[in-house]
Parts: structure tokens; C-alpha cells; sequence
């Protein structure tokens, strides 16, 4: 069984990602190819598409979105 790296972020009210997420993605990305496992980023958000364009260049192998006014402010359980 390959094992696999999950990056899951919240998007900023304008659908752009903080510095501290991309910071994130950064360390998610450098793992993942010390360990020669496959990236799989999440976003959710108001509206992704201007954070997903910023993911775009990542390399990686799987990217799943989530988004509409249910998702503008994050929620944690």
C-alpha cells in the first residue's frame, strides 16, 4: 500500500490563499518528494478558483474543492 500526503486548506474571503497556508503547501510539497508519496490538496471555500490557481504549479497528483456560501467561514468541530 503507497502512502499518500493530504494538504487540506480554507480559502481567505477573497478565494486567495494566507501566506501561512502557502507556507504549508510548501512543507506538504517537500515531503511528499522526500517521501515519494502522492500530494492530494484540498480546498474549501466561498469560491476556490483563485486559490486553485495559485496550487496549480504544486505537481500535485489529485486536487478536490469544495466551495459556496455554506463554506465562506471556516468551521471547526
Amino acid at each position: 500500500m503507497s502512502e499518500s500526503i493530504l494538504f487540506l486548506a480554507h480559502t481567505e474571503d477573497d478565494g486567495s490563499l494566507s501566506k501561512a497556508t502557502l507556507e504549508g503547501l510548501g512543507a506538504a510539497v517537500t515531503l511528499g518528494g522526500v517521501l515519494g508519496a502522492p500530494l492530494a490538496l484540498g480546498l474549501v471555500g466561498g469560491d476556490v478558483k483563485v486559490g486553485a490557481g495559485a496550487i496549480g504549479g504544486t505537481g500535485a497528483a489529485r486536487v478536490l474543492a469544495v466551495e459556496g456560501p455554506a463554506f465562506v467561514a471556516p468551521r471547526y468541530g
